[in-house]
Protein backbone atom coordinates (compact mmCIF):
# COMPACT_ATOMS: atom_id res chain seq x y z
CA UNK A 1 0.00 0.00 0.00
CA UNK A 2 1.37 3.77 -1.50
CA UNK A 3 0.85 6.41 1.30
CA UNK A 4 1.27 10.26 -0.30
CA UNK A 5 1.80 13.11 2.43
CA UNK A 6 1.42 16.10 1.17
CA UNK A 7 -0.37 18.14 -1.91
CA UNK A 8 -0.47 15.68 -4.92
CA UNK A 9 -0.53 18.71 -6.43
CA UNK A 10 3.24 19.89 -5.88
CA UNK A 11 4.90 17.28 -7.87
CA UNK A 12 3.77 18.43 -11.26
CA UNK A 13 4.93 21.85 -10.43
CA UNK A 14 8.66 21.08 -10.73
CA UNK A 15 8.93 21.22 -13.88
CA UNK A 16 6.57 24.33 -14.25
CA UNK A 17 9.33 25.58 -11.95
CA UNK A 18 11.81 24.90 -13.88
CA UNK A 19 10.31 26.34 -16.75
CA UNK A 20 9.77 30.46 -15.56
CA UNK A 21 13.49 30.03 -13.91
CA UNK A 22 14.63 28.83 -18.00
CA UNK A 23 12.77 31.86 -19.12
CA UNK A 24 14.09 34.48 -16.67
CA UNK A 25 17.95 33.53 -17.53
CA UNK A 26 16.97 34.10 -21.36
CA UNK A 27 15.07 37.38 -20.57
CA UNK A 28 17.97 38.19 -18.74
CA UNK A 29 20.44 37.39 -21.26
CA UNK A 30 18.31 39.59 -23.93
CA UNK A 31 17.57 42.86 -21.56
CA UNK A 32 20.92 43.03 -20.38
CA UNK A 33 22.49 44.06 -23.33
CA UNK A 34 19.58 46.37 -24.33
CA UNK A 35 20.06 48.22 -20.89
CA UNK A 36 23.66 48.49 -21.46
CA UNK A 37 23.24 50.19 -24.95
CA UNK A 38 20.20 52.52 -23.69
CA UNK A 39 22.90 53.50 -20.57
CA UNK A 40 25.94 54.00 -22.73
CA UNK A 41 23.54 56.16 -25.73
CA UNK A 42 21.93 58.34 -22.19
CA UNK A 43 25.78 58.96 -21.27
CA UNK A 44 27.13 60.29 -25.08
CA UNK A 45 23.70 62.32 -25.54
CA UNK A 46 24.61 63.89 -21.68
CA UNK A 47 28.28 64.17 -22.24
CA UNK A 48 27.47 66.11 -25.59
CA UNK A 49 25.13 68.43 -23.80
CA UNK A 50 27.66 69.31 -21.24
CA UNK A 51 30.40 69.98 -23.64
CA UNK A 52 28.64 71.95 -25.82
CA UNK A 53 26.86 74.10 -22.94
CA UNK A 54 31.01 74.56 -21.80
CA UNK A 55 32.47 75.27 -25.51
CA UNK A 56 29.33 78.21 -25.80
CA UNK A 57 30.13 79.40 -22.28
CA UNK A 58 33.96 79.52 -22.87
CA UNK A 59 33.92 82.16 -26.25
CA UNK A 60 31.55 84.69 -24.24
CA UNK A 61 34.19 84.54 -21.41
CA UNK A 62 36.97 84.81 -23.70
CA UNK A 63 35.12 87.62 -25.69
CA UNK A 64 34.70 89.31 -22.33
CA UNK A 65 37.95 90.05 -21.33
CA UNK A 66 39.07 92.16 -23.90
CA UNK A 67 35.71 94.22 -23.19
CA UNK A 68 36.69 94.33 -19.57
CA UNK A 69 40.55 95.42 -20.63
CA UNK A 70 38.63 97.80 -22.64
CA UNK A 71 36.41 99.54 -20.22
CA UNK A 72 40.00 99.85 -18.06
CA UNK A 73 41.59 102.20 -20.22
CA UNK A 74 40.80 105.75 -20.80
CA UNK A 75 42.49 108.09 -23.27
CA UNK A 76 43.23 111.27 -21.87
CA UNK A 77 44.11 114.15 -24.72
CA UNK A 78 47.12 116.36 -23.04
CA UNK A 79 47.69 120.30 -23.48
CA UNK A 80 51.26 121.58 -24.57
CA UNK A 81 51.85 122.40 -20.81
CA UNK A 82 51.52 119.04 -19.74
CA UNK A 83 47.82 119.42 -18.28
CA UNK A 84 44.97 117.35 -19.49
CA UNK A 85 42.89 118.77 -21.59
CA UNK A 86 39.09 119.42 -20.16
CA UNK A 87 36.38 117.11 -21.94
CA UNK A 88 35.28 117.53 -25.63
CA UNK A 89 38.53 120.02 -26.10
CA UNK A 90 40.05 119.31 -29.62
CA UNK A 91 43.44 118.06 -29.00
CA UNK A 92 46.37 120.16 -30.48
CA UNK A 93 47.22 119.75 -34.25
CA UNK A 94 50.97 118.80 -34.37
CA UNK A 95 52.51 121.05 -37.22
CA UNK A 96 55.77 120.15 -38.99
CA UNK A 97 58.17 123.01 -39.19
CA UNK A 98 58.35 124.69 -42.67
CA UNK A 99 62.06 124.09 -44.26
CA UNK A 100 63.93 127.25 -44.89
CA UNK A 101 63.91 127.75 -48.38
CA UNK A 102 67.23 129.06 -50.48
CA UNK A 103 68.15 132.73 -51.04
CA UNK A 104 67.22 133.74 -54.75
CA UNK A 105 70.40 135.29 -56.76
CA UNK A 106 69.99 138.60 -57.50
CA UNK A 107 70.50 139.95 -60.91
CA UNK A 108 72.10 143.48 -61.11
CA UNK A 109 73.84 145.40 -63.89
CA UNK A 110 77.58 146.34 -64.23
CA UNK A 111 79.44 149.38 -65.85
CA UNK A 112 82.55 149.64 -66.18
CA UNK A 113 83.90 153.41 -67.53
CA UNK A 114 87.01 154.26 -68.93
CA UNK A 115 89.62 155.60 -66.42
CA UNK A 116 92.75 155.57 -69.53
CA UNK A 117 93.35 156.28 -72.49
CA UNK A 118 93.77 152.40 -73.78
CA UNK A 119 90.27 151.91 -72.35
CA UNK A 120 89.02 155.04 -73.61
CA UNK A 121 89.03 153.39 -77.55
CA UNK A 122 86.45 150.93 -76.54
CA UNK A 123 84.16 153.17 -74.77
CA UNK A 124 82.20 151.80 -71.59
CA UNK A 125 81.55 148.30 -70.97
CA UNK A 126 77.86 146.79 -69.91
CA UNK A 127 77.43 143.79 -68.06
CA UNK A 128 75.32 141.63 -66.12
CA UNK A 129 76.36 140.23 -62.46
CA UNK A 130 74.62 137.60 -60.09
CA UNK A 131 74.86 137.90 -56.76
CA UNK A 132 74.48 134.43 -54.72
CA UNK A 133 74.01 136.18 -51.24
CA UNK A 134 76.54 133.70 -50.07
CA UNK A 135 79.55 135.63 -51.09
CA UNK A 136 80.21 134.63 -54.14
CA UNK A 137 78.46 135.74 -57.76
CA UNK A 138 79.20 135.67 -61.24
CA UNK A 139 79.33 137.96 -64.43
CA UNK A 140 79.39 138.53 -68.02
CA UNK A 141 80.86 141.76 -69.71
CA UNK A 142 81.17 142.98 -72.80
CA UNK A 143 84.41 145.30 -73.49
CA UNK A 144 85.38 146.42 -76.77
CA UNK A 145 83.56 143.45 -78.58
CA UNK A 146 85.17 140.59 -76.14
CA UNK A 147 82.89 138.87 -74.04
CA UNK A 148 84.93 138.05 -70.51
CA UNK A 149 82.90 135.54 -68.09
CA UNK A 150 84.52 135.28 -64.60
CA UNK A 151 83.52 134.84 -61.31
CA UNK A 152 83.68 137.32 -57.71
CA UNK A 153 84.21 135.93 -54.03
CA UNK A 154 83.69 138.64 -51.10
CA UNK A 155 87.53 138.35 -49.44
CA UNK A 156 86.32 137.27 -46.04
CA UNK A 157 82.81 136.21 -44.67
CA UNK A 158 80.90 138.89 -43.69
CA UNK A 159 83.16 141.50 -45.80
CA UNK A 160 81.86 143.69 -48.09
CA UNK A 161 84.58 143.88 -50.47
CA UNK A 162 86.02 141.35 -53.08
CA UNK A 163 87.46 140.39 -55.91
CA UNK A 164 86.56 139.41 -59.29
CA UNK A 165 88.27 137.90 -62.29
CA UNK A 166 87.37 136.94 -65.73
CA UNK A 167 88.45 135.33 -69.23
CA UNK A 168 87.74 136.89 -72.57
CA UNK A 169 86.58 135.28 -75.63
CA UNK A 170 90.02 136.60 -77.07
CA UNK A 171 92.15 135.19 -74.42
CA UNK A 172 92.36 138.21 -72.53
CA UNK A 173 91.97 138.65 -68.69
CA UNK A 174 90.48 141.38 -66.48
CA UNK A 175 90.51 141.58 -63.16
CA UNK A 176 88.61 143.36 -60.33
CA UNK A 177 88.44 144.74 -57.01
CA UNK A 178 85.00 145.97 -55.79
CA UNK A 179 82.98 146.83 -52.26
CA UNK A 180 79.17 146.15 -51.87
CA UNK A 181 77.18 149.19 -49.51
CA UNK A 182 74.03 147.05 -50.19
CA UNK A 183 73.08 143.52 -52.06
CA UNK A 184 72.37 145.21 -54.84
CA UNK A 185 75.19 148.46 -54.99
CA UNK A 186 78.71 148.97 -54.63
CA UNK A 187 81.83 150.22 -56.85
CA UNK A 188 85.18 148.62 -58.19
CA UNK A 189 88.17 149.12 -59.83
CA UNK A 190 89.16 146.93 -62.87
CA UNK A 191 92.29 146.55 -65.01
CA UNK A 192 92.41 144.49 -68.76
CA UNK A 193 95.44 142.79 -69.49
CA UNK A 194 95.85 145.36 -72.47
CA UNK A 195 96.39 147.73 -69.71
CA UNK A 196 93.18 149.39 -70.20
CA UNK A 197 91.58 151.02 -66.53
CA UNK A 198 87.53 150.77 -65.86
CA UNK A 199 85.50 152.48 -63.21
CA UNK A 200 83.52 150.00 -62.06
CA UNK A 201 79.15 150.67 -60.71
CA UNK A 202 77.04 147.93 -59.29
CA UNK A 203 73.45 148.08 -59.17
CA UNK A 204 69.89 146.81 -59.92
Amino acid sequence: MKITLGNPEQEPRAPRVAGLVRLASLQSLVVAPLRLRFAARHLSRSFARSSARTDSAFPLFACGLPALALSACVVVPMGPDGRPLPYGANAPVAVAPALPTPPQPLNLSARLYPLNTSAQAGGMAVGHVQNFLDGRGGFVIQIAGEQFNGEATRATRGSASGVANAVGSRGATLACTYTLNHPTQGTGRCTLSTGAEYQLHLSQ
